[in-house]
């Protein structure tokens, strides 16, 4: 009897403890009911446009350009406003003045007048004048950079086989294009593209290979594996008898941090409510956002030859 009593207690008291909690997390879902329906007020003033340069002059011989845009406020996606007409835009290089010209069919891109090439050791000067305050006024922005030195790449090359470590696992097997070459004794900062039988493979800020030399300085570059087109992956884009061409361009130190930067700017942040990333580190005077940039370029190609692969295989049979 007495257990049986000791029971009742023990199942009266349980009882009592659910009713205590189905009452605590009907409190608590009301609290977040009220609390979720709080109102949220958003500050959405909007603030003056700022101009943003995007130019680059190259050690290839050719007519460079600058694109001018604004900054927009966050809902307005009317891009046909976003250029800036009317400026007038000019590059010096100490004993030149380059004239640039508005294109009549794009807004906001500027192109010099003559076909030009950079020289490595050169210090180039962007100067723009441009209104963006709505009565006409116009406004000196300014940016100023150093060529980087030359590019001195001998050759590349296409080896089929296992993928080469520390870069690639050997549980891959497809086509890695090789870089052949002579680093500079000092510093340098390449951004390395491909273009696939003269189509763009990966020349953008998202997809290009970023690299410094803080590791291989002044040494000999003897086949470094830089791509690889693998077996039934890549085998659309490229393929037995697909030409290959390598772009390296040589960075100054500012220009690859702001690539860096703009890098960091367009990648998912994880976790999603982390801190919005800062502004990007430009060169431009007057607030202004983007870089001008100037910097060295090389080219190399090659061909994928069906016979490296099939010579592969035979060896392996």
């Amino acid at each position: 009897m007495t257990v049986y009593m000791g029971v009742l207690r023990y199942m009266d008291m349980m009882d009592a403890i659910r009713r205590q909690a189905r009452r605590g997390l009907l409190f608590l879902f009301l609290f977040c009911l009220v609390s979720c329906y709080e109102p949220v007020t958003l500050d959405l003033e909007e603030e003056d446009p700022v101009l943003v340069v995007e130019g680059a002059v190259s050690t290839e011989y050719l007519r460079h350009e600058v694109r001018l845009s604004r900054s927009t406020p966050y809902f307005d996606t009317n891009a046909s406003q976003w250029g800036v007409r009317g400026a007038e835009v000019q590059i010096l290089d100490g004993s030149y003045t380059y004239v640039f010209e508005e294109d009549s069919l794009q807004a906001g891109l500027y192109r010099s007048r003559e076909a030009f090439a950079g020289e490595p050791g050169t210090t180039y000067t962007l100067e723009v004048w441009a209104a963006l305050d709505g009565n006409g006024t116009k406004k000196l922005y300014s940016a100023r950079e150093t060529m980087p030195d030359a590019i001195r790449m001998d050759s590349i090359t296409a080896e089929y086989g296992f993928g080469r470590p520390p870069l690639y696992s050997r549980r891959r097997i497809g086509w890695s294009i090789l870089l052949y070459g002579t680093d500079e004794p000092v510093k340098n900062y390449y951004g390395i593209a491909l273009y696939v039988d003269g189509r763009n493979y990966n020349d953008s800020i998202h997809s290009m290979r970023m690299w410094d030399d803080e590791m291989g300085s002044s040494l000999h570059i003897d086949g470094l594996p830089i791509f690889m087109f693998q077996t039934g992956k890549d085998e659309a884009v490229a393929h037995a008898g697909t030409e290959v061409e390598m772009v390296v361009r040589n960075y100054s130190p500012r220009y690859y941090m702001y690539l860096q930067d703009v890098r960091a700017l367009l990648s998912p942040q994880l976790p999603v409510f982390s801190p919005a990333p800062a502004n990007c580190r430009g060169n431009v005077s007057e607030g202004a956002f983007g870089y001008f940039a100037v910097y060295s370029v090389d080219r190399k190609s090659t061909v994928l030859d069906a016979r490296d692969s099939i010579r592969w295989r035979e060896e392996r049979q």
